[in-house]
C-alpha cells in the first residue's frame, strides 16, 4: 500500500509504528498528513529513522553493522556522500535530521526526539571531515532516531 494513500478509514489507529522506513519515502509530508489521518486524535506515532548522513546511511551492505562486524575493505567510509564509487540506492531520500524535524513538527506534537544510535568514530578521519565539511561530526556519526509523536 502506498503510505501517502493508505486503504485505512480516518481516525482508526491508537498507535503508528514505523521502523527504518521513512528514510525510504520520497514524499515525507505527504506520509505524515496521512498518518495523521487514520490517527485518532491522541493517538501516538513511534518513528524510527535511520539517517542519510551517517556511516550506514548509504545502505551499502558492507558498512550495516560497522560497530558490531568486521568492514570488509573496498567501499570507502561514507561513499555516499563523497565519490559514490559504489552506489547503492534503496530509494532514499537523503534526508538530515533537521529536515525531519520540520515535518514532523508542522504535524504532530513531539512528545520525544531521541538519537537511537551513534555509529563507531573510528572511521572519521580528519580528512575525511574536512571533506565533507557541509556536514557535522553528529550529523555523520548519529546513525538513528526515535521520534515519539502524538496527535492533537
Amino acid at each position: 500500500m502506498d503510505a501517502s494513500q493508505t486503504a485505512f478509514a480516518d481516525a482508526e489507529y491508537d498507535l503508528v509504528v514505523s521502523n527504518a522506513v521513512f528514510e525510504h519515502i520520497r514524499n515525507v509530508d505527504e506520509v505524515l498528513v496521512e498518518m495523521k489521518r487514520i490517527m485518532k486524535t491522541g493517538g501516538i506515532a513511534y518513528v524510527a529513522i535511520h539517517l542519510f548522513p551517517s556511516l550506514s546511511g548509504g545502505h551499502n551492505i558492507i558498512w550495516s553493522n560497522p560497530d558490531t562486524q568486521e568492514v570488509i575493505t573496498g567501499v570507502p567510509p561514507w561513499d555516499h556522500l563523497r565519490k559514490q564509487q559504489y552506489p547503492i540506492d534503496p530509494g532514499l531520500n537523503r534526508w538530515r535530521e533537521e529536515d525531519y524535524r520540520k515535518s514532523f513538527v508542522k504535524h504532530f506534537k513531539i512528545l520525544e526526539w531521541n538519537t537511537q544510535y551513534w555509529e563507531p568514530d573510528d572511521y572519521l578521519t580528519p580528512e575525511i571531515i574536512l571533506e565533507l565539511k557541509g556536514y557535522s561530526r553528529e550529523q555523520l556519526l548519529k546513525r538513528a532516531i526515535i521520534v515519539v509523536a502524538r496527535k492533537e
